[in-house]
């Protein structure tokens, strides 16, 4: 993906003149995802997006060339929210199952210290081993 977006704004350098590009004041701290399942949903919003192609377009754009307009962070927490095809998939899913893993979730990870991923070790075992971790499991 960043691959593909860095080669688009290569052959956009290399084949035309830029003399201004205007960027979104994004607040960085909003596009680090803390889970699988907010990674899938960012990369599917345009916002996302937009700051994607502004990182790369800062490497090759001298800053006296870029413009930078005021964006409203909390519209950018929105919009990437809102945009998300998952986000939009999962809204009107609510089975028991779905309920009940979605319980964890709604803890706040960004001070998980571990990460345990497909530890096929069954639930119960990695209920367990999260919580003598001081953590509740994250579930994708």
């Amino acid at each position: 993906m960043y691959f593909e977006r860095w080669k688009n704004i290569e052959t956009i350098f290399s084949n035309h003149t830029v003399d201004k590009c205007i960027f979104l004041d994004f607040d960085e701290s909003n596009f680090v995802s803390l889970d699988n399942r907010e990674f899938s949903n960012y990369i599917s919003s345009d916002i996302w997006n937009q700051f994607l192609y502004q990182s790369i377009i800062k490497i090759f754009l001298n800053k006296d060339k870029i413009e930078v307009v005021k964006y409203n962070d909390l519209q950018q927490k929105k919009k990437l929210k809102e945009s998300s095809f998952l986000f939009q998939s999962h809204k009107n899913n609510f089975t028991l199952k779905n309920l009940f893993l979605s319980f964890f979730n709604f803890f706040d990870k960004s001070n998980y210290e571990y990460l345990i991923y497909k530890s096929s070790i069954g639930f119960k075992n990695e209920l367990n081993l999260s919580l003598k971790f001081n953590q509740f499991p994250l579930f994708f």
